[in-house]
């Protein structure tokens, strides 16, 4: 009888030990993020595990629970010392009813239409769920190609009463569809090989709203690379290039700081005194990366602060991710931010939340 109790003591020792390695796990992954990859690029590959301790630790808590409630004390810790991480990934929040007087935004990147036309005999999908939309404004990533530009501008233009175009050279278009005036936008120099940041300033009622509609370093991941995502992390296959996916991340992950830094630059160059703020796009980056920590410190990251569960944007490869963001500034509030999983039009999910002005908003 001796010897069985000291191996139950042995094995919950070692239990709690591990359980103790995976909260350190969950606190270096979680705030990975803090840290520039721009001068230590491999804090962004750190981040992207961010999941994995995460789950490990939420197990341990439904183990402990069961079986010696004593011990829960050590995963209760975990989750309370990474509270900011783990809400931006895992938010839980009450639903509110959206506001009938609300703006609604939508924010997709729409794959270039799959490379379509939209006509009457063969509508193409993702104009046709676009300009059904009720959203008062809209931000479009790689929104058309050149060989199909005049048709579909045509298509936007006779919908929206006010559309506005940002390239990068002949590689990527954005476009601002708005109920608003677009009184100007001009390109946001953010050092891309062929991605694109835009500001769009719009005129909403007497006030002025900057709208910067983001597109990050698309991944540097081969076609390939991307499938095989899924295996690196449940280590399922052992015909990976480990050391070539994470060098690309890494790389990924240095331009992405690079980027939002230098829109954060213009934000606070531009911005004028109680001027109202809305960052959307596609980052490239989960809500725990530098690039959303970036603007998460100035803004309200409008699926952490209305929404619930992780919620993924981007489908396809077998990576589940969210990597499109919706900011706003401090004098709106959120609500129904919503990810619009069962609308395949893309390889991204279109992104929806409902701002409405706050009576005091805060100094921000």
């Amino acid at each position: 009888m001796g010897i069985v109790r000291k191996f139950r003591k042995l094995t919950l020792h070692l239990l709690a030990t591990a359980n103790i390695l995976v909260v350190a796990a969950l606190i270096a992954t979680g705030y990975a993020g803090h840290v520039s990859p721009a001068a230590h690029p491999n804090f962004e590959v750190l981040a992207l595990a961010f999941p994995i301790p995460l789950l490990m630790n939420l197990a341990f808590l439904l183990f402990w629970l069961v079986f010696l409630y004593k011990y829960a004390w050590i995963p209760i810790v975990g989750f309370l010392l990474c509270a900011s991480p783990v809400r931006h990934y895992c938010p839980l929040n009450f639903s509110k009813k959206a506001p009938a007087d609300g703006i609604k935004v939508m924010t997709l990147n729409a794959n270039i239409f799959h490379y379509h036309h939209d006509t009457k005999i063969l509508p193409n999908p993702t104009m046709e769920y676009i300009c059904a939309s009720d959203a008062d404004i809209i931000c479009l990533q790689e929104s058309s190609i050149f060989r199909h530009r005049k048709k579909l501008t045509e298509q936007l233009e006779h919908t929206f009463r006010y559309v506005a175009y940002e390239h990068h050279k002949h590689h990527e278009r954005l476009a601002v569809l708005s109920k608003y005036p677009i009184v100007r936008h001009e390109e946001i120099a953010i050092d891309s090989r062929k991605n694109a940041c835009g500001a769009f300033y719009l005129k909403v009622g007497s006030d002025t709203l900057l709208v910067i509609n983001c597109h990050f370093e698309t991944s540097a991941l081969s076609g390939k690379e991307r499938d095989q995502f899924g295996d690196l992390v449940t280590r399922r296959s052992n015909s990976i290039n480990e050391r070539s996916i994470l060098h690309k991340l890494a790389f990924m992950g240095r331009r992405h700081a690079k980027q939002a830094n230098a829109v954060m630059a213009y934000i606070k160059k531009h911005r004028t005194k109680n001027m109202s703020v809305l960052v959307c796009g596609d980052f490239n980056d989960p809500p725990v990366s530098y690039a959303h920590h970036v603007f998460a410190k100035e803004f309200t990251d409008c699926h952490t602060a209305s929404s619930t569960g992780p919620g993924f944007t981007h489908h396809a490869h077998g990576m589940l991710l969210r990597i499109d963001h919706i900011f706003c500034s401090s004098d709106w509030e959120p609500f129904e931010c919503e990810i619009h999983s069962k609308t395949a039009i893309s390889d991204h999910y279109p992104v929806t939340c409902t701002l409405k002005k706050r009576q005091n908003p805060k100094n921000k």
